[in-house]
């Protein structure tokens, strides 16, 4: 019917809102009147075009609000600073904003803003050791990356708009350098290993629900076709071999297609000798997420502070920070953001915490938070029992002067060590290779790396080492009876320690054992015995490099860098007994060579009160009259 009346029209009108869906299409046509007054349309072609009309505009507010839903589950999944084996009642209230220190990048060797920066596709893996803050970096790249979007959509999970939160969140999109309104598809790798059917690629992205991923595949054609596509793959290493290959292929396969989409990968500093096999990596940046510098152990000590420790009691930020760096242990554990978060968490509870104390519980949690024990608890294998062989093993790489395990052997050395200490031989190869795995995926203490696998941090394996040096002792000398021989003792000393110190390791190593000796036997039997060793080897190695390294063990020993030291414990006493006679015995045994290296052991130590009284000017004018009379010391 040609639309050509005015007075139909009108009447049409009047027809057509008495009813629900052609009174809506209707009103709206008739705001342009004179073209169908005009006769140019029949009324079926109006119907046609304003049907298509409302089907646009219908998918378009479907789309724009499944996009709204996606973003907003996506900002829920990440915008929780999780702080790993800490309690979530402690964390589970703070943003990422609050808690996220910006780190520092590097692309071959030359320092990075951002590995998001820049307007065009990119291709970047960025690579870290455990706990260097992988997964805090994709969590803060996503949640700067939807920022944007979620104000248009004005939504509620947002933080207050006017709140010092989102000015934070703001600030760190800045930092981020972000030049685009990214479409992030974030893919866990631990997620992979969960779903029962693989959960490849689309299906098993953050904040996708069963159902939709029709819907959710075309916002990320539409995304693709926009240039803002990024894919985003956290912890590729942790993803279990035979899965890691066939989603690689799925990858490189959509990414071949999707020829606008950027990619971000995170994972452990490991050997990838998978990488040829995927076109995708030619083009692919390698980019190191570096550990923290001085600045941001102070940034994160102030934010730990501001937000997560509320007793009432006042922190000086930069006392806590000195007390950090000025040990040599702490510093090292504080370049760690994950180390760091637990010496944090550990020093907040106890005020008295000294780095035996923290690092001992570091690797306890490693093991109890993250290792799934209960699953073997049928096979008499508990936290402790793990402990113990990873003792052993650390003592093997230290004694060998080997400190890499081949993955073909790490197996078998869990299963030696296990013979060692004398239990449960019978579990089956196929349960040690899972438990092994698990072990190491899970808890980070031996992770692969270039050639083999290595403890996460040397100290880590010094640390269980000068545990097991001290079982050794205490299996082979039982202590019952509470009488000792020092000569037998000293004999087993002697055939525990190499012939020469000359690798630096073994200074931790023997300092760390002084200090687990004075914290776990209320009678010390082992250090007085050592000391002794270690004195004697000091006048036999004058100015060698063993020599050096058993000065700064004697320095730390009197400093008590370690705690829980026996011979050196409770610094508060003026002049403790076991201190002034293990600096007088150094004394008497320089001799002649008093300054040329007693000086320098108690220049390195915080008692010079001590070494004052003992190298008083009695002491030195006795000492030059037996020199002249022939009788030196």
């Amino acid at each position: 019917i040609n639309i050509t009346s005015e007075l139909f029209v009108k009447e049409l009108h009047e027809v057509c809102t008495t009813t629900v869906v052609f009174g809506a299409m209707c009103s709206c046509c008739f705001q342009n009147r004179t073209e169908f007054q005009n006769g140019e349309h029949t009324f079926k072609d109006w119907v046609c075009g304003y049907m298509e009309h409302l089907g646009r505009r219908v998918r378009e507010t479907s789309k724009r609000e499944a996009m709204k839903n996606y973003y907003e589950r996506l900002w829920t999944a990440c915008c929780r600073m999780e702080l790993r084996d800490i309690v979530d009642s402690l964390t589970g209230g703070y943003d990422i904003c609050d808690l996220y220190v910006f780190p520092e990048f590097s692309f071959s060797g030359v320092p990075r803003q951002s590995p998001v920066m820049g307007k065009k596709r990119f291709y970047r893996m960025v690579s870290a050791n455990s706990g260097a803050g992988k997964s805090s970096l994709v969590q803060a790249v996503v949640l700067t990356s939807i920022l944007g979007p979620l104000k248009d959509f004005e939504s509620q999970c947002l933080p207050e708009t006017a709140g010092k939160r989102m000015r934070r969140y703001e600030s760190l999109k800045e930092q981020f350098a972000c030049q685009r309104e990214y479409f992030p598809v974030m893919i866990r790798g631990t997620d992979l290993n969960a779903a029962p059917d693989g959960g490849y690629l689309l299906r098993a992205a953050c904040g996708v629900k069963d159902g939709e991923i029709d819907r959710f595949s075309d916002l990320v054609e539409m995304a693709e076709r926009e240039g803002r596509l990024l894919l985003i793959i956290d912890a590729l290493d942790e993803i279990a071999d035979g899965e890691r290959d066939m989603f690689l292929r799925q990858l490189d396969h959509f990414l071949s297609s999707h020829k606008k989409a950027s990619l971000l990968i995170t994972t452990r500093l490991i050997e990838k000798p998978f990488l040829k096999d995927y076109a995708m990596f030619g083009d692919m940046e390698q980019w190191t997420l570096k550990l923290f510098d001085d600045g941001q152990i102070l940034e994160l000590i102030r934010r730990w502070y501001d937000h997560v420790i509320t007793n009432n009691v006042k922190n000086n930020c930069e006392q806590i920070y000195q007390y950090f760096i000025s040990n040599p242990y702490l510093h090292k554990l504080s370049n760690n953001p994950y180390m760091f978060s637990q010496a944090l968490y550990i020093r907040s509870f106890d005020l008295n915490a000294n780095p035996n104390t923290i690092l001992s519980n570091i690797i306890a949690r490693l093991i109890v938070k993250r290792w799934p024990m209960e699953r073997y608890r049928h096979y008499n294998v508990t936290a402790e029992y793990m402990r113990r062989i990873l003792s052993c093993i650390a003592w093997e790489m230290v004694d060998s002067d080997e400190h890499r395990i081949e993955a073909r052997e790490l197996s078998s050395r869990f299963q030696d060590a296990a013979g060692r200490l004398g239990g449960w031989t019978e579990i089956p190869d196929e349960v040690w290779r899972t438990m092994v795995n698990e072990m190491n995926a899970r808890a980070g203490l031996l992770i692969p790396g270039y050639g083999g696998y290595t403890f996460q941090l040397s100290m880590i394996e010094c640390y269980l080492a000068a545990e097991w040096m001290l079982e050794i002792l205490r299996e082979k000398f039982d202590v019952r009876n509470g009488t000792q021989n020092p000569y037998e003792i000293e004999a087993e000393f002697d055939r525990l320690l190499p012939e020469q110190l000359e690798p630096e390791y073994w200074q931790d190593i023997l300092i760390m054992f002084f200090s687990i000796a004075g914290k776990y036997n209320k009678k010390d039997y082992y250090s007085p015995v050592l000391y002794k060793i270690l004195a004697r080897r000091l006048a036999l190695t004058l100015n060698s490099v063993e020599s050096a390294v058993i000065i700064n063990i004697f320095a730390s020993i009197v400093r008590n860098v370690f705690g829980f030291n026996s011979l050196t414990d409770y610094r508060s006493r003026k002049y403790n007994t076991a201190r002034s006679q293990m600096l007088r015995m150094i004394t008497q045994m320089a001799g002649e060579r008093l300054e040329e290296w007693t000086i320098p052991i108690v220049e390195r130590t915080v008692f010079q009160e001590e070494f004052e009284l003992l190298v008083s000017e009695d002491l030195i004018s006795e000492k030059e009259g037996n020199e002249r009379d022939g009788e030196g010391r």
